[in-house]
């Protein structure tokens, strides 16, 4: 456990940095992801839904997680992306947490190949309990990635193409 609280609160602070190696860095993380324990994960979650941590760590969190190919990684996902976001006065919080969300839903559609059934079951969880429009088309497109093989990034930048053509 020692290990994933160094390297949450030593990575975390790389978040927004600029990264000379961003490819090695990435397999680095994969890495790293790949060998952790559930424990680990569920310390990791708790970390996420931490309103009062820092945003980037509560984002690194979801992004370990996500990159964990793991199935306990996946309902810890799940359950950070179907967790309702409470209102607040300050409009930035709000963005953060339905980014939070959103990049959890990410994390969840990558472990499709591993856990198709469980990926599956826990999108449409967000779909059917997760009352943020955003989320929900999130969790269609990790679905739709799921399907097809064509990650959400991919098809937002697709959608982004058919927009500006338009213009």
């Amino acid at each position: 456990m020692k290990r994933v609280m160094e390297l949450y609160e030593t990575e975390s602070k790389r978040v927004g940095s600029v990264d000379p190696d961003p490819k090695a860095t990435q397999k680095r993380l994969e890495s790293i992801a790949r060998q952790l324990k559930k424990e680990e994960i569920e310390w990791l979650e708790r970390q996420s839904m931490d309103p009062l941590s820092d945003a980037d760590a509560r984002f690194f969190a979801v992004y370990l997680m996500g990159l964990s190919a793991q199935e306990s990684a996946v309902a810890s996902l799940t359950r950070i992306a179907t967790q309702p976001i409470h209102p607040s006065k300050n409009a930035r919080k709000n963005s953060e947490e339905r980014s939070l969300r959103a990049s959890a839903v990410e994390g969840m559609s990558r472990s499709c190949k591993e856990f198709p059934g469980a990926v599956k079951d826990g999108l449409l969880e967000v779909i059917s309990g997760q009352t943020d429009e955003f989320l929900r088309d999130r969790a269609h497109r990790g679905l739709y990635a799921c399907q097809t093989g064509k990650q959400i990034e991919e098809q937002d930048k697709e959608a982004l193409r058919k927009v500006r053509k338009k213009k």
